[in-house]
C-alpha cells in the first residue's frame, strides 16, 4: 500500500508565507536556504541526532533510512509550496556528531545537506 501525505512541518505558516511571497515582499527571490534542527520524525521528540545521549533511533541507521533521504524530499516537498520545483540541486555534507558510542553500538550519521536552484518565479509571485 502507497500512501501520499503533504508534508506537515509548516502547514501552521504555509499560507503565510505564500501570501508574503506573492505580494512581493521577499523582492525578487533568487536563492534559498533551508537549516533544520528539528525534532520532527522522531520517536521522542526531545530525541534529536545531536543528542548523544539519546538512544539510537531508526532514522540513524543507515541500513533502515538511507541517508535520510526522506526528510530531504520532506522539506523539498514544503519548499516547492513556496517557489515551485528546483531547476538544480547541489549536496554537500557535514555531520556533527560524526559518531555516536551508547552500550556497545556504534552508529555513523551521514547528514547530506542540499541546494536547489529555482530559475522561475515562485507560484503566485507577481513582477511589479
Amino acid at each position: 500500500m502507497t500512501q501520499i501525505v503533504p508534508a506537515p512541518a509548516t502547514f501552521q505558516v504555509d499560507q503565510t508565507i505564500q501570501d508574503l511571497i506573492a505580494e512581493g515582499y521577499p523582492g525578487q527571490l533568487l536563492a534559498l536556504r533551508l537549516r533544520v534542527s528539528d525534532g520532527h520524525g522522531r520517536a521522542d521528540r526531545s530525541d534529536t541526532f545531536m543528542n548523544t545521549e539519546a538512544p539510537l533511533h531508526w532514522r540513524q541507521n543507515r541500513q533502515l533510512s538511507g541517508y535520510n533521504i526522506m526528510g530531504m524530499g520532506i522539506w523539498y516537498e514544503s519548499l516547492m509550496r513556496y517557489v515551485g520545483p528546483a531547476t538544480k540541486v547541489m549536496a554537500m555534507t557535514r555531520v556533527s556528531p560524526t559518531t555516536q558510542r551508547r552500550k556497545g553500538i556504534f552508529a555513523q550519521f551521514p547528514s547530506p545537506t542540499m541546494s536547489m536552484s529555482f530559475v522561475s518565479s515562485p507560484p503566485g509571485y507577481r513582477r511589479t
